[in-house]
This record gives C-alpha cells, sequence and structure tokens, in this order.
C-alpha cells in the first residue's frame, strides 16, 4: 500500500472577505497536508487530476482546500 501526499491550505469562507479587506491577502488558512492511500505507485499524472479534484472540493462547513500541490 503506498500513500499519495498533497500540501494545501485550508481556508474558511467566513474569514476570506475580511481578510482579503483587511491585508489584501488571497489565501489565508491553514498549511497541511493531505494523505491519501493507494494499493499501487501513483503516477505524476493521478496526483496531479487528484489535486485538481481536492481544490474542486464544495467547502464543508465553510472550510475549503486552496493551492493543492502533490508532495513527489
Amino acid at each position: 500500500m503506498k500513500i499519495a501526499k498533497f500540501q494545501a491550505v485550508q481556508c474558511d469562507t467566513r474569514y476570506d472577505r475580511p481578510m482579503k479587506v483587511v491585508c489584501g491577502a488571497d489565501t489565508v488558512g491553514i498549511a497541511c497536508v493531505i494523505s491519501l492511500d493507494t494499493d499501487n505507485e501513483p503516477t505524476v499524472e493521478y496526483l496531479l487530476q487528484m489535486a485538481k479534484e481536492i481544490e474542486a472540493l464544495p467547502p464543508v462547513e465553510y472550510k475549503y482546500f486552496k493551492n493543492v500541490k502533490p508532495i513527489l
């Protein structure tokens, strides 16, 4: 079993707008690592596709992921 890892920024929709106005920051959040278990060694194409899919997920309880990048 292999583990696919991604680095991302976990953002909150409640704070995006105020922080953009106050400090002009487009991305305010908590740096995190997302780990997924896979059966085989993930290919680069698979990792890039998964990064796009993670970023496209809708917010859950105001939280969402931004700047998702695979850790190779």
